[in-house]
């Protein structure tokens, strides 16, 4: 949605007398009027400004001043002097000598500010404070408003005489935002995406329906839309937009599992609030949130299980075609998936390959989950299932052992017992292929070292350089042969015996 503007409201019992001060004496852009007979007038760039003049409310109401940038204007139309306006003129020497020709209350001459330009403070017939600024010759960055004080656009501001809002100070903003994230996680929790989508667009009803508080909701939802995730459409109530689109349930994009609090992916991000903890001790904080390892508490809760395994179905439609695509399995025969998941990459690369046969390996019940999508692919009939742990016997003599995305859930210890026992089962012409994200690789960078504090926190694995993942194939029995990047950040690292 188009960024809304900071507006002062300033009560007046004559709005439209009081326009012509800030048109003809001070320039002030008149827009449209309002149906109540307010007087909207725009002023200043980035962000931008607007001053709307309005008839006191009614004795029900509070009669303060409404608005991020209003002060007190008194209820019964007389201002109290407190709101302050900051105005850009280009010449303030002449907008003086033209309110001064139109008997505006003026409380002095220009005078010179600290950083070399000029000011011009003039009162409105209401005496509100208006000061005209000259820019200040000074370079962008003196007088500038840092902190949490600060409470305008997140754009820079231009506010004459500040000097503006530095670039790191806004990125810092952005950084140190912790509502976005949780404001997100909640409202795919609550299923709004999905009323919306349904038709449903009242907070009231929202509510209801979600179980939620309508205050709450409303507060909630209104945060949402100043970040575009919805559209306010009216008061208190909203509408998709092409970001919330994507957390529809059935939006073929997959995210609501990665944000959905009841999920795998819900559990394993609460654990950030100990990050300090896993920083300090070098060891995941899971076990101290929920009284026992991630690994543990999947195989004793099916729910987490099937929503972990659905991620890991999600993130393999991402990146299979690519990894499939990458590796030349022409002189193979026998591929072994280890630690398959949903059996997505192994049924894409089965599937491209007409003459390969497969053996999937991982937990009973995940193994279970994949049996649909191998049928599905169409490549059953070459495909073996296998319930099993990778730190057990592997299936021997394939061509290939693919150990895909599960490297970096365990720490180095646990890694060299996985190659150990693809070692043991390969044969000496065979491969054994990791599929990775590398830290210093040609990849997503970001991305990867955002990967990289996850397994810290939650799993106590952690992504690698390839000289690491060299050193944990020489324990395994294994030598490095090649690491191929692909377009999907992941990279393939061949290793023989």
């Amino acid at each position: 949605m188009p960024d809304r503007p900071l507006t002062t409201i300033a009560y007046t019992a004559d709005p439209a007398a009081d326009r012509a001060f800030y048109v003809e004496v001070l320039g002030f852009e008149p827009l449209e009027a309002g149906a109540d007979g307010s007087v909207r007038l725009a002023y200043g760039t980035a962000p931008r400004r607007e001053l709307v003049l309005a008839r006191p409310p009614d004795a029900k109401a509070s009669g303060n001043g409404a608005g991020n940038g209003a002060g007190n204007g008194a209820g019964n139309g007389a201002a109290t002097g407190h709101i302050r306006l900051a105005v850009q003129a280009q010449d303030v020497e002449r907008l003086y000598r033209r309110a001064a020709a139109r008997g505006a209350d003026l409380t002095g001459e220009p005078e010179q500010t600290d950083g070399g330009g000029r000011r011009l403070r003039v009162r409105d017939p209401r005496g509100i404070t208006v000061d005209v600024y000259e820019p200040d010759p000074a370079p962008a960055g003196r007088g500038e408003r840092p902190g949490l004080g600060y409470q305008g656009n997140s754009e820079r501001a231009a506010a004459p005489g500040t000097g503006g809002i530095p670039e790191a100070m806004l990125t810092l903003r952005v950084l140190m935002n912790s509502a976005t994230p949780w404001a997100l996680r909640v409202a795919v929790t609550l299923g709004i995406p999905d009323q919306l989508a349904a038709g449903v667009d009242g907070v009231e009803e929202l509510a209801s329906r979600s179980g939620a508080d309508p205050d709450a909701l409303s507060r909630l939802m209104r945060y949402l839309a100043h970040k575009e995730v919805f559209a306010e459409t009216g008061p208190d109530r909203y509408a998709l937009t092409e970001v919330s689109q994507l957390l529809r349930s059935g939006h073929p994009a997959g995210m609501t599992g990665w944000l959905d609090l009841n999920g795998a992916s819900g559990r394993w991000s609460r654990t950030y609030v100990d990050l300090l903890s896993a920083v300090r001790t070098g060891k995941p904080v899971y076990e101290d949130v929920y009284g026992q390892p991630f690994w543990t508490d999947l195989a004793e809760s099916p729910a987490l299980s099937t929503s972990f395994d659905t991620l890991m179905a999600q993130q393999s439609r991402w990146s299979a075609p690519l990894v499939a695509d990458a590796y030349d399995w022409s002189d193979a025969r026998h591929v072994v998936d280890v630690g398959g998941g949903s059996g997505t990459l192994l049924a894409t690369i089965l599937k491209a390959n007409a003459h390969l046969r497969g053996t999937l390996v991982d937990r009973p019940s995940t193994v279970d989950l994949a049996r649909p999508a191998l049928d599905a692919a169409g490549v059953a009939d070459r495909c073996t299932v296998v319930g099993g742990s990778f730190f057990d016997p592997l299936p021997a003599g394939a061509d290939v052992y693919l150990v895909a995305n599960v490297m970096h859930d365990w720490g180095d210890p646990e890694c060299v017992a996985i190659l150990r026992r693809c070692a043991e089962a390969v044969p000496r012409s065979g491969r054994v292929v990791i599929t990775e994200g590398i830290v210093g690789g040609s990849g997503d960078q970001s991305f990867v070292s955002e990967l990289d504090l996850l397994m810290l926190v939650a799993f106590g694995g952690r992504e690698r350089s390839v000289e690491e993942f060299a050193t944990l194939a020489r324990e395994a029995g294994l030598r490095l042969l090649c690491v191929h990047p692909t377009v999907s950040g992941m990279s393939l690292i061949e290793c023989g015996r």
